[in-house]
């Protein structure tokens, strides 16, 4: 065979050898792209005993699982974030206060758990979250021990006192009642005869002595009982009555607002005092909005609440005093419709490798959590928007395209936010593809 007959074959002969230089680099470039960390399922569902003390572990970590062996960082947000907290190494929730079965919402508590590698495609820094999954938290119910609370702080000789009872499990009968007294709050109490039910007038004997309500009663078929020691020792009604009738300094009418989707127990502004002396007792009268503190005049929400269902509210509170002068306030509480919040990045890398760009471009944390959110921009076509993550609808192709731009508008009763992001896509090696015939022939 003669050498100047081969000139067919140079072609193919050097695009195989250009392959085998070529194809190991490609692969190691390709091997060489971070993975990002993905959680094994998208919702996840953990339990607590209410009333657990703060900083308890609840249920397992909800962690993720990088292919490179990443150290990962986690986050909670969204929903019912306020009220857990977790190790953003490890992915353990952890109570942050004490839940209640009976007040906690129709639905179980949920938010957002996000995951990151601190890494993009190409291995430099990106701190945009890679994975989402969403967690519920059962609050499950627990026995509830009942509760004793008395209508004055200061007892005085003359001036009935009456004990209440409640217990959030509920209370099938109260049996009997019982008062006592003693020398010292942490004394020796002795019964005091002919005082058996919930309502007890101190008499000249009670003076200086401290005393102790006990209730016997059922709940659930179970025999309970709670009692309660008034903070202060019986005075004499001489010399120490303010006689001066309750006066709220305010006048007749009051203004205090909240903002919307705060807990429940949050406080509803400044504090509604009145005039008259220390022992004034403060009611709200039957509310199923709001509840007030007796003693200090503190207005607090009972549940979240929402602008758009109600954005005002009224209501009496009536200021009493040990002699039995009265005054009323009518105060009115405004609810504050809640600004709305768009947390995420404006710039973001994103790859075109078919592995990951069908993947989330970036997530957004958006409050309130029920804005209404709409896509906007020249790009915007190009993208869609659930669960917080922006998202191509096709893969991008850095050849064909290098940079989108896309606004997120979030909508909010009166409120209204909007961020532009910009997505650059970077490059990926895609393998080098070799085209020709399957077999030659070469003539001699």
């Amino acid at each position: 065979m003669r050498l100047g007959k081969l000139g067919p074959c140079v072609p193919l002969l050097a695009a195989l050898i250009l392959f085998a230089l070529v194809a190991p680099v490609s692969l190691a470039r390709a091997q060489a792209e971070n993975q990002p960390p993905r959680f094994p399922e998208f919702r996840v569902e953990r339990s607590v005993p209410e009333n657990t003390a703060p900083g308890q572990p609840i249920g397992q970590p909800v962690s993720a699982t990088d292919p490179d062996g990443d150290s990962l960082f986690y986050a909670i947000l969204n929903g019912d974030a306020a009220l857990f907290a977790i190790d953003s190494r490890t992915g353990q929730i952890r109570t942050k206060a004490p839940l209640d079965y009976e007040t906690k919402p129709a639905e179980d508590y949920w938010f957002h758990v996000a995951v990151r590698d601190g890494k993009g495609p190409d291995g430099g820094t990106d701190l945009v979250g890679d994975d989402t999954a969403v967690v519920t938290i059962e609050v499950e119910d627990a026995d509830d021990p009942g509760t004793v609370t008395l209508d004055w702080r200061r007892p005085y000789v003359g001036t009935m006192l009456t004990a209440a009872l409640e217990d959030q499990d509920g209370v099938d009968s109260e049996d009997s009642w019982q008062w006592e007294r003693a020398n010292s709050r942490n004394g020796s109490y002795a019964v005091i005869s002919d005082a058996a039910s919930k309502s007890y007038t101190p008499v000249a004997a009670d003076e200086n002595k401290y005393l102790r309500a006990t209730v016997s009663y059922t709940n659930s078929g179970h025999d309970r009982t709670a009692e309660v020691v008034a903070p202060n020792p019986v005075r004499s009604p001489s010399g120490t009555t303010n006689n001066n009738p309750p006066a709220f300094s305010e006048g007749n009418t009051a203004t205090r607002s909240v903002r919307e989707n705060t807990p429940a127990g949050t406080n509803v502004g400044a504090r509604v005092t009145a005039s008259g002396g220390p022992d004034l007792r403060y009611t709200l009268g039957s509310h199923d909005t709001f509840s007030i503190d007796p003693w200090t005049g503190q207005i607090k929400t009972r549940d979240a609440l929402d602008y758009e269902d109600q954005s005002g509210y009224s209501a009496t509170v009536t200021a009493t005093a040990p002699s039995g002068q009265s005054a009323n306030i009518d105060v009115t509480i405004n609810v504050t419709d809640e600004p709305v919040e768009i947390n995420g990045p404006s710039s973001v890398k994103h790859s075109e490798d078919p592995a990951q760009s069908s993947s989330s471009v970036a997530f957004y944390d958006i409050t309130p959590s029920d804005a209404t959110l709409t896509l906007a921009g020249t790009d915007a076509r190009h993208f869609e928007f659930s669960g917080g993550h922006l998202a191509f609808k096709s893969p991008p192709d850095y050849e064909a395209r290098r940079a989108y731009n896309v606004v997120i508008n979030a909508v909010h009763g009166n409120h209204r936010k909007t961020k532009s992001v910009r997505v650059t896509i970077t490059d990926y090696n895609e393998p080098p593809v070799v085209t020709g015939p399957d077999s030659v022939t070469v003539t001699e």
